[in-house]
């Protein structure tokens, strides 16, 4: 029968919880129906053809009942209903049997229709379902001796046997119900935990993705830069092969002039000088971006000059930088050396300035950002500070969820001062307190423990 009910619950477009709603109240109608059928057997045998009716009519309701839940899918008034017809008839027919003695307390039926009001989501329409079975039983003790007038004769072993059978019925529904909605909830505790699981490791998942995007734009950005003084170099060297070629032909030709010997010895200096020099300024650019790029993605620990290394950051961000009129200033000890893991330091400020020439300059042209480090007590204190729009009360209190960002549409993951919450908190096991007001900029200060450090 399970299987035939999950196959016309299937059918439904409603969600997983609904579905498990609509299931359990179509084990409770079930039920009830077959214990309708029983009593109007019954009934029938005895020759109480008024009194069967009412049982077998619950039957009948809630079988078009339920067809009409399938088809129209209102679950709501189907629900409705159901509970109002198991909540009414037992109530009518321990009535037209002569009351509590005679029905053998038939009424208890009727708190099946308290245990369906589970099904709804508010907690005010159980207790409302709650108050009309309380009042159904009051209505029935207060009726109890006028209708037993009218009772039925029943033998007291009979009468005795139907208490025992409705007692005994009603308590076995009521802990298959019980136990089903206690298994519902297991299976859907491991649901959500395998989900929750899902959602943690795809969230993982997407913070080394954008911390690998932050390295490729890193790559992009130090390749962008790295053209520039190539392309001086190689047009220079162009420029110092054909003045060679041009002087060996006057040497050949041994016309060769003071004025001509002057002019390329002046041409070679210059060309050379500015080989040396950009060919320095690509080497330079090359080893920070292979010291930063190793860092991200090793994590280990590694001595380095805290300014040195910083400067090397804003260096490899040159490209972004360079197209706005923002100015970004370190201040720390040029001597400060520390025992680091200098990737995750790239990460925060990188992810840091990122964040800035995105968000924080819209309609500012000339902004400035500060990085300020010092270092007391075994703490790195990292002080952040922007001039830019700052940030509203609803933008304060979601700056470090995960997803949360206000320029999705220009790039924006909302992953990167996520990220910055975690290696703060996380892997340095230090803190992070944010200060910002609308168009008063933003300060960050995080403070990380650290062992080691020395001036040299």
């Amino acid at each position: 029968m399970k299987k035939i009910l999950l196959f016309i619950i299937s059918m439904s477009q409603d969600d997983s919880l609904t579905k498990e709603q609509e299931l359990f109240l179509l084990y409770i109608g079930i039920l009830m129906s077959f214990g309708g059928i029983l009593w109007g057997s019954i009934t029938l045998y005895y020759g109480l053809y008024f009194q069967a009716s009412i049982p077998l009519t619950y039957s009948v309701i809630t079988f078009f009942n339920f067809l009409y839940m399938n088809y129209s899918k209102n679950f709501e008034t189907a629900k409705s209903i159901q509970l109002l017809i198991s909540l009414a008839l037992p109530f009518l027919f321990q009535l037209s049997l002569g009351g509590f003695i005679p029905s053998g307390s038939v009424i208890l039926w009727s708190t099946l229709a308290v245990f369906g009001a589970l099904t709804y989501k508010e907690s005010t329409s159980v207790r409302t379902w709650m108050v009309l079975f309380v009042v159904i039983i009051i209505v029935s003790a207060v009726l109890d001796n006028e209708v037993a007038k009218y009772a039925i004769d029943v033998p007291v072993s009979i009468s005795t046997l139907l208490f025992a059978i409705n007692i005994i019925a009603v308590m076995l529904i009521l802990f298959g119900l019980l136990f089903y909605f206690i298994e519902s909830e297991k299976k859907l505790k491991i649901v959500l935990a395998d989900s929750l699981e899902t959602l943690t490791t795809t969230q993982k998942q997407l913070v080394e993705n954008e911390k690998m995007a932050s390295l490729g734009g890193l790559v992009a950005g130090v390749a962008h830069e790295i053209n520039t003084p190539i392309g001086v170099s190689v047009t220079a060297a162009s420029l110092l092969k054909h003045t060679s070629d041009e002087f060996v032909k006057l040497y050949e030709a041994k016309t060769v002039k003071q004025s001509d010997f002057e002019n390329f010895i002046s041409i070679a200096g210059s060309s050379t000088g500015m080989i040396l020099q950009n060919l320095e300024r690509a080497a330079s650019l090359i080893n920070s971006f292979k010291s930063i790029s190793v860092d991200q993605t090793s994590g280990e620990l590694r001595e380095i000059n805290i300014k040195g290394y910083i400067n090397s950051i804003i260096l490899s961000l040159h490209n972004k930088i360079k197209k706005t009129q923002h100015e970004v200033v370190v201040e720390c000890d040029e001597n400060l050396m520390l025992n680091i893991k200098a990737g995750e330091v790239a990460q925060v400020v990188s992810n840091l300035i990122d964040n800035s020439l995105l968000h924080a300059f819209p309609n500012i042209d000339i902004g400035h950002i500060l990085v300020k480090v010092e270092f007391k007590h075994n703490i790195l204190h990292i002080l952040y500070k922007d001039d830019g729009i700052g940030l509203n009360k609803v933008a304060q209190k979601k700056f470090f969820e995960p997803f949360f960002t206000t320029k999705r549409n220009k790039g924006g993951s909302g992953l990167g001062t996520h990220i910055i919450y975690n290696i703060v908190t996380h892997s340095f096991g230090g803190k992070i307190e944010l200060k910002s007001e609308e168009n008063e900029g933003i300060e960050i200060n995080m403070y990380l423990p650290i062992e080691g450090a020395h001036n040299v």
